[in-house]
């Protein structure tokens, strides 16, 4: 069995290159069922001259049963890679022949503490020496630290200490890859990682440091691999705020070079390297510098990761905080939940405006045809001034939820909206009838209800547009400040619902039938009254020939059809006309 040297191989004082260590037999004359536990005494000796593997412990790492830690207490350890012999291209070369060549280019590659380059090489040959197998063995120094994979696996993330804390982690690993980049370049040619992801990055808590592992492939990629590649793995298991964490810290670092040879293909297309100002959500370090660079109109904010019992907005209040505001320090924010549906109202403590938060499951988006978040986006579209209107908190952005454990592809959507009130309307007739107030009252609010809803869909609809159909109220107690809200319908089905049938069903909920029958008269009084308002503007407007009176003896029919609907279903009396 040939052997050789150290002094003649490359890695030997004076001829740069992986220190040739010598042979080990395997147990077997099948490759396939190499065993190196089996063959660890005879590794010892090569690696350190050991004649006992006393104390040493073999713990497998990876998927591909080719990698292994070797360990001691009282040692620091080797890491062993099994790597193939065989050429994958001819322009390509082997894992032992690029590690090589790359130390020979950058011989410093051994000295760097935050990389664990191999610096040694094993070969591998049958029981009987007589034939050499595929595979070669890589070894090089143990690092502190566990896979980055395995430290986000232990956190919490519905906490904020383990949300900031990843924040941080994936920042530095940005950091990390962009010094890498810069240090091992050669007249301008970047040296990237090709396999760049969080497995091949370890973590140490203790010392708070990063290591980067698995570089044999070192420099046979392409221009964007390392950092398209590690993005989106961190976007699809932990959510973008830790993508753009780890993007936006490496942009801030990255070599010129690098950012120059990926200009062009940024401009072509949306890559995931985006600079700071195409990030769909600035970082909370730099919310500030970069509030004006938010987008107008529907937007999809950065992934929320939720355990796999669901979203419990009060344990993510501070995360819900910073992804929808970030450009504001809600030091105190508060959560309260909306009864009887999935959704709740976020503000600040000591003001009276806030957000909507309404979540929509990923079933509810089967059969819907257009997505929900596109129906909103077609509003804004049409109604630009839709997001700014007091009466209404409608949706403006999205948060797509991203389970920790990865059996479902997803746990649905938040949907959020602007919120001129703190308080629904059943939230306010609850106190009130626990005060024992005065009734009277509540009803003018009911029929102020019911003609807001009347005003709010004559401003917004029109022939090709949908009708709105909320079905929460807003009320702010102290300004008598009406809202409506909960416009993340799901699909084409509920157009055949009207707003007053789906908003009544929604009140005679928690209200009784005097009160639900003040809403349907002052919707259906200032439905009649607009709609001769604007008949008689568009007649003296284009001295257009005076409507009958048959038409309009429809049109109130058609009012009094719709509001007798939701009469019948709550069980109220017949409306008198003549006092509507």
């Amino acid at each position: 069995m040939p052997s050789v040297s150290p002094s003649s191989a490359p890695g030997a004082p004076g001829a740069p290159g992986l220190r040739r260590l010598g042979s080990l037999k395997a147990n077997s004359a099948d490759e396939s069922c190499f065993d190196l536990q089996q063959a660890l005494p005879q590794l010892l000796r090569l690696l350190d001259g050991s004649t006992s593997s006393r104390g040493w412990k073999l713990c497998p790492i990876g998927v591909s049963n080719a990698a292994w830690l070797l360990e001691n207490d009282h040692r620091e350890g080797w890491m062993i890679k099994r790597v193939s012999r065989k050429r994958l291209g001819s322009n390509l070369p082997t894992n032992l022949e690029n590690c090589d060549q790359l130390l020979q280019r950058f011989p410093d590659l051994l000295k760097d503490s935050r990389l664990a380059f191999p610096h040694s090489t094993v070969e591998i040959w049958s029981p009987n020496g007589k034939k050499r197998f595929k595979s070669d063995l890589l070894v090089a120094r143990r690092c502190a630290g566990v896979q980055l994979g395995r430290f986000i696996a232990d956190l919490d993330l519905s906490t904020w200490q383990d949300q900031e804390r990843l924040e941080s982690v994936c920042a530095g690993v940005g950091e990390l890859l962009a010094d890498f980049h810069r240090q091992y370049s050669d007249g301008g040619e970047v040296m990237y990682h090709t396999d760049f992801h969080p497995t091949n990055v370890l973590y140490d808590v203790q010392t708070d440091s990063l290591t980067i592992v698995d570089l044999e492939g070192m420099g046979c990629g392409g221009i964007t691999d390392d950092v398209e590649k590690f993005a989106l793995l961190m976007k699809n298991i932990v959510g973008e705020r830790y993508s753009q964490a780890f993007q936006q810290r490496y942009l801030q670092m990255a070599p010129e070079e690098v950012l120059s040879a990926n200009k062009a293909e940024r401009s072509s297309s949306k890559s995931t390297a985006a600079s700071s100002a195409e990030l769909l959500y600035p970082l909370s370090s730099l919310a500030s510098a970069t509030a004006g660079n938010a987008r107008e109109g529907f937007q999809t904010l950065s992934t929320l990761a939720v355990p796999e019992t669901g979203l419990d907005a009060q344990k993510s209040v501070v995360t819900l905080a910073w992804l929808i505001s970030p450009s504001e320090e809600l030091t105190a924010p508060k959560v309260q939940p909306v009864r009887r549906r999935k959704a709740w109202l976020l503000h600040q403590s000591g003001r009276k405006d806030g957000y909507y938060l309404q979540h929509v499951p990923e079933d509810a988006y089967g059969g819907c045809g257009t997505s929900i978040e596109k129906k909103c986006e077609e509003y804004i579209n049409e109604f630009p001034e839709i997001l700014e209107d007091p009466h209404l908190a409608f949706p403006h952005c999205v948060i797509p939820l991203q389970p920790l454990a990865l059996k479902m592809p997803s746990a649905g959507k938040v949907f959020v909206a602007k919120c001129a009130c703190t308080a629904t309307l059943e939230q306010f007739v609850t106190e009130w009838r626990q005060e024992q107030k005065d009734e009277e009252e509540l009803k003018l609010i009911f029929r102020q209800v019911g003609i807001q809803l009347s005003e709010s869909l004559g401003k917004y609809t029109t022939p090709i547009t949908p009708q709105l159909r909320p079905s929460c109220v807003l009320y702010e107690a102290a300004t008598g400040q009406i809202a409506f809200a909960d416009f993340a319908w799901p699909g084409d089905a509920m157009n055949a619902v009207s707003a007053v049938d789906r908003l009544g069903k929604s009140l005679r909920l928690f209200a009784d039938h005097a009160l639900v029958e003040e809403f349907c008269e002052g919707y259906a009084q200032t439905q009649r009254s607009r709609r001769k308002n604007t008949w008689s503007h568009v007649c003296w407007a284009w001295s257009s020939p005076r409507r009958s009176e048959s038409s309009d003896e429809e049109t109130e029919l058609h009012y009094e059809e719709e509001t007798e609907l939701l009469r019948e279903e709550t069980d109220l009396p017949p409306a008198d006309c003549s006092t509507m």
